[in-house]
């Protein structure tokens, strides 16, 4: 990507971010609305229909269908691609959290609990959790966009397997509730039980891989 038109495509992935952070956020308040009214905690988690239940599955895919198809059609280079989504992905994910917070006053802090995704089972993780997340993938993408970088194949291992064990962090709670209680076991888990260790590796991994290649001693 040409430096004079980092500016342009720079905005364009910043506003394409907030618009769908702020989509995505509506989408909540109006469940939040059906499922918890006047209810400020998440947990309990209320019943849902198997219906509804599929339904926020679509639209979760169809967000990844969407963020996909932004960034191939933002991005100069296919090398720019994996780049531009995170970034997406990142402004995405921040800027749902603020909306919530203006919509509706939620989260109270970034220890309270939330349910991140709902493939292949639901993800449970405090929300300083995705924030890390994103933050990275916000710095660590605009640097490799602005430096006209890619990964080497060590890096790109490294963040494999640091998404990999992150998803490990965020269904670690789901798969104990499975494993000891069943799906019933959902609607009485009031929050807590997050694998700091296991998350604070992948974060840790994460934050390697998006080391400049000299830093890792690539050449």
């Amino acid at each position: 990507m040409k430096r004079d038109e980092l500016p342009r495509v720079f905005l364009s992935i910043l506003f394409t971010g907030i618009a769908f952070g702020f989509i995505e956020a509506v989408c909540v308040v109006y469940l939040r609305e059906l499922f918890y009214p006047g209810i400020h905690s998440l947990f309990p988690l209320k019943p849902m229909s198997p219906h509804i239940y599929r339904t926020e599955v679509y639209r979760e895919i169809a967000t990844i269908v969407f963020l996909s198809g932004a960034s191939f059609a933002i991005s100069r280079k296919l090398r720019e691609v994996p780049f531009i989504f995170i970034l997406l992905f990142g402004i995405w994910d921040i800027t749902y959290y603020l909306f919530l917070k203006l919509l509706i006053n939620w989260p109270s802090g970034l220890v309270e609990y939330d349910i991140l995704f709902l493939i292949p089972i639901p993800w449970i993780a405090p929300v300083y959790a995705p924030v890390m997340v994103s933050s990275i993938f916000i710095i660590g993408a605009i640097f490799y966009l602005y430096k006209g970088l890619t990964f080497s194949s060590l890096q790109l291992y490294l963040f494999l397997l640091s998404v990999f064990i992150l998803l490990l962090s965020f269904i670690f709670i789901p798969v104990k509730i499975l494993l000891t209680s069943g799906i019933h076991g959902f609607s009485s888990y009031a929050g807590g039980g997050f694998n700091l260790l296991i998350f604070s590796i992948g974060i840790i991994l994460l934050i390697i891989s998006f080391l400049p290649p000299e830093k890792l001693h690539i050449y």
